[in-house]
């Protein structure tokens, strides 16, 4: 019987994985900076070249996917790094917009399954890395906020 269940699961997985963003991720949020778009996905990129994450830029859409070697913050639920089964990612989409760029950040992926500390470690994780973006895209280089 778990033969026959097999192709079930797996087609289910891949319908999880390209549902529409709203559905996969369990926060969205959006900011705007004065940066254009060319500016901010750079900054972006900048601050995610780091040991542990890893992005991918397509267009406007620039995904960081989290390792469990990524030591980027003093996390509660750090212990259970170790435990990570899979990749956690944030998903950030660049708009250009008049006088400046729009982003907009999804994270907190509902497709990542484990134990209680496994998953709130990925929460925090990801949402260090969207406290990164917003601040390395709302501060000027001369230090003031946009």
């Amino acid at each position: 019987m778990t033969t026959a269940l097999w192709p079930s699961m797996v087609g289910l997985w891949i319908l999880l994985q390209f549902r529409a963003l709203g559905e996969r991720f369990k926060k969205s949020e959006q900011w705007t900076t004065a940066l254009p778009f060319a500016a901010a996905l750079a900054s972006l990129s900048r601050e995610f070249d780091q040991t542990g994450l890893s992005t991918t830029t397509v267009g406007q859409d620039m995904w960081v996917k989290i390792g469990r070697d990524w030591t980027g913050g003093a996390w509660f639920h750090k212990d259970a790094a170790p435990h990570l089964k899979s990749v956690t990612g944030v998903q950030f989409r660049v708009d250009e917009i008049d006088g400046g760029t729009s982003i907009t950040a999804c994270s907190g992926d509902r497709t990542v399954t484990g134990m209680y500390d496994v998953l709130k470690l990925s929460d925090e994780m990801s949402a260090t890395v969207v406290e990164l973006a917003k601040r390395v895209t709302t501060q000027h280089p001369d230090g003031l906020q946009s």
